[in-house]
């Protein structure tokens, strides 16, 4: 399984200003910030990095990957 951590993807960008409004952020920017500072790179993963993943796992390089969950998440989790 693939799990990914904080991706900005276009549903952030759509729905982080009500979500913004009610944590009373100053802006989608503080919102962001909030959701990578638990991450090692600092920063969004981006949706090409998760899938990189997904076509290396896909592919026959990939096949030897069995069974296991990849985190996707810049370093935010702890293991």
């Amino acid at each position: 399984a693939i799990c990914p951590g904080f991706v900005a993807t276009d549903l952030f960008y759509e729905s982080g200003p009500k979500t913004v409004e009610g944590l009373g952020l100053a802006n989608l920017d503080a919102l962001a910030a909030i959701m990578y500072a638990p991450t090692a790179i600092k920063r969004a993963n981006t949706v090409e990095e998760v899938g990189a993943l997904a076509t290396l796992l896909a592919s026959h390089e990939g096949g030897g990957f069995t069974g296991t969950a990849y985190n996707v998440d810049g370093g935010a989790s702890p293991y």
